[in-house]
């Protein structure tokens, strides 16, 4: 989603969670409003998510080195679309650790950077979200949601790891979990 500039207004770009979640909706309905008043707003849907979903394939590009590529690609764009010399990047969850390793390799294209839900060692959350959703499954006595989450076993994932993924994130939505 690209404005229309406002002025000589700062320019924001904002770096969803996920990956492969579009925060479009939840964003414009929540943080925009506010931030319009000082900055314009660019929220972009990463490869694989959004409006970017055909951008998935090739599934070799969804790799962290692409995606830090493409935040710097975009930024650059942005400058230029905006006459700009800088911007400022907000990431949220997953956007959070992408954003950190795009401004410590690229620190020259932005004024600041803000972490929302910022990812601090992504490896051990994941265990940690994991371990809680198998215990709270086997505290229900949920037989399927066990199993299922001892077929894909505890993180780091290998395979198919999207699959793994949202079928943990499933139970651990199913127990209230986030």
């Amino acid at each position: 989603w690209l404005p229309q500039a406002r002025g000589d207004a700062p320019l924001l770009l904002y770096l969803h969670g996920g990956p492969g979640t579009s925060e479009l909706g939840m964003v414009r309905a929540y943080n925009i409003p506010a931030l319009e008043k000082h900055f314009t707003v660019v929220v972009w849907d990463q490869r694989g998510a959004g409006r970017s979903f055909a951008a998935l394939e090739p599934l070799a590009g969804m790799n962290i080195e692409q995606f830090i590529s493409d935040t710097r690609e975009l930024s650059l764009l942005l400058c230029r679309r905006f006459s700009q010399k800088k911007i400022y990047l907000v990431g949220h969850s997953w956007g959070s650790a992408l954003g950190a390793l795009t401004v410590q390799r690229y620190p020259e294209l932005y004024h600041a950077y803000v972490g929302v839900g910022q990812v601090v060692h992504m490896q051990a959350s994941e265990r940690i979200s994991y371990d809680w959703t198998l215990a709270q499954a086997q505290k229900a006595h949920d037989s399927r949601s066990v199993a299922n989450l001892e077929r894909i076993g505890a993180p780091p994932y290998s395979g198919d790891v999207r699959s793994k993924v949202v079928t943990q994130r499933a139970i651990l939505g199913k127990y209230g979990g986030e």
